[in-house]
């Protein structure tokens, strides 16, 4: 049975699976459904301190990631790749 929670992403309500290992299975109702590792879990604050827009670049990749039909896994290493590498969206005009 699903729990709610708070997105670590972005804030919003997220329904949590129940946890299988060492990740956590979310469905956001603005990210979307991604998998956070507890390693990932345990940096974002400190890239979201270091990254200003972190909270809008994250969310933003995950929601793009969601045509793939693959969850997307966020480890350590690939929320930094994100941070460093993707700009923020822009709005349409």
């Amino acid at each position: 049975m699903a729990t709610t929670v708070t997105c670590p992403l972005c804030g919003a309500f997220a329904e949590e699976d129940p946890r299988t290992g060492g990740y956590r299975r979310l469905h956001c109702e603005l990210c979307g459904k991604f998998e956070i590792t507890e390693s990932a879990e345990a940096v974002l604050p400190g890239l979201l301190q270091t990254y200003q827009y972190g909270q809008v670049i994250l969310p933003h990749w995950v929601q793009r990631s969601q045509s793939t039909n693959v969850i997307p896994r966020l480890e350590p290493d690939l929320l930094t790749q994100i941070l460093v590498n993707f700009a923020v969206p822009s709005l349409p005009t």
